[in-house]
């Protein structure tokens, strides 16, 4: 073969490589992964690893891309976490991001919207949602969301229940849930008795108990902090209460310590971390085999955030335009997600707040086993 033929051919396969070369996608994450909420943190930032490893090089608009992720640690500091998104957005360039903690997304949501960056959030906070905020995901079902998803599901399996009697603290977090605990019901036939506040270090529940048995409910909801639910519960039960009791968020060793034989059949109605599903387990046992221990919490709101992005890059063409991968967030069909069904509901004028399939579980026997699944109110 002659220079020029040997030239040509060189030049042909560099063209090649260079036209099926693999592009790397920079994911940036801010959230604790040292410090009391670390573990979190870094279950979070793990599964999100995770998703993208098992996506591997994905083609997007005809060219192959890998998704990695560059982990930064705030230690749950927000000074921290805005520095951290600040630097991921300068040097790495990244148009997809997520943070842990509510008081985290708040801080970081302007960095990341003023650079038109996609942000996942795993926290409560609603400060960092609404119509001006059109890239700002909570990707992560808060108990607010649950409210859409539980109660619809109360409703329909227990027919018996037609009146409910709701306690929740009276701070802000209260206030907020209240407002969507309220706006969810309504959407049942189910009506409210009673819509009681009251303090996180209160522990004699008899007096307002009392008066809000004179209503009748056919079931009460503690949303109340778990330390609280076991004792609320235990007195509702020795004051003569036979109706249906929900802790969500129930610490179930503390409810039957608690509680004793009462405990059969309380309903714990948002076991946000209760692995439901095949795939789930199947993250969960890949976890175990290769890290030989117990998987971190977090882990499976990171695998799905991953897994999310990734579908909704292909579903859209691009990982350059963010507008547009936002939007197929919002029209892909994610029925077969770690934790089943999900889809974006509406939260402040827009729909940017994830609900998703829910297990119940319920006491029986001295222990919490799961129940059924709700399904959320997706089309």
């Amino acid at each position: 073969m002659t220079f020029r033929k040997l030239a040509l051919a060189a030049l042909a396969a560099g063209a090649f490589l260079a036209a099926h070369a693999q592009t790397t996608v920079p994911v940036g994450y801010t959230g604790p992964l040292t410090g009391s909420a670390s573990s979190w943190g870094i279950g979070m930032a793990e599964g999100m690893k995770m998703a993208f490893a098992d996506a591997g090089t994905v083609q997007i608009g005809g060219k192959p891309y890998k998704f990695v992720l560059d982990a930064y640690d705030d230690a749950y500091n927000t000074q921290t976490a805005v520095a951290n998104s600040q630097r991921m957005i300068q040097e790495k360039k990244v148009k997809f991001a997520a943070t842990m903690g509510g008081a985290i997304g708040v801080v970081t949501e302007p960095v990341m919207s003023s650079a038109k960056v996609l942000q996942f959030h795993l926290g409560a906070a609603e400060a960092f949602l609404g119509k001006d905020k059109p890239l700002s995901l909570r990707s992560h079902m808060s108990s607010l969301d649950a409210f859409y998803v539980y109660w619809p599901w109360v409703a329909n399996k227990y027919p018996q229940v037609k009146t409910v009697a709701l306690f929740q603290p009276n701070d802000d977090t209260g206030r907020a849930s209240q407002v969507h605990e309220e706006a969810a019901i309504k959407k049942t036939r189910l009506s409210i008795v009673a819509n009681e506040r009251v303090p996180r270090d209160v522990t004699d529940f008899y007096p307002i108990l009392t008066k809000v048995l004179e209503k009748k409910p056919d079931a009460i909801s503690f949303y109340t902090p778990p330390g609280q639910q076991p004792i609320a519960a235990k007195q509702a039960r020795e004051l003569g209460f036979k109706g249906l009791i929900m802790l969500p968020s129930m610490e179930a060793g503390s409810v039957v310590t608690a509680m004793g034989p009462a405990a059969e059949g309380v309903l714990n109605t948002v076991a946000l971390t209760y692995p439901m599903t095949d795939r789930a387990r199947k993250v969960h046992t890949n976890w175990v085999t290769a890290r030989k221990s117990a998987p971190p919490a977090l882990l499976l709101d990171g695998y799905n955030i991953g897994e999310m992005l990734i579908r909704a890059a292909v579903a859209a063409g691009t990982v350059e335009n963010t507008t547009a991968v936002y939007n197929a967030l919002q029209k892909l069909p994610f029925k077969d997600s770690v934790f089943g069904k999900a889809c974006f509901h509406e939260v402040k004028g827009i729909r940017n707040a994830m609900v998703n399939s829910m297990a119940i579980t319920s006491i029986k026997a001295g222990k919490e086993e799961l129940l059924d699944v709700a399904q959320p109110p997706c089309k």
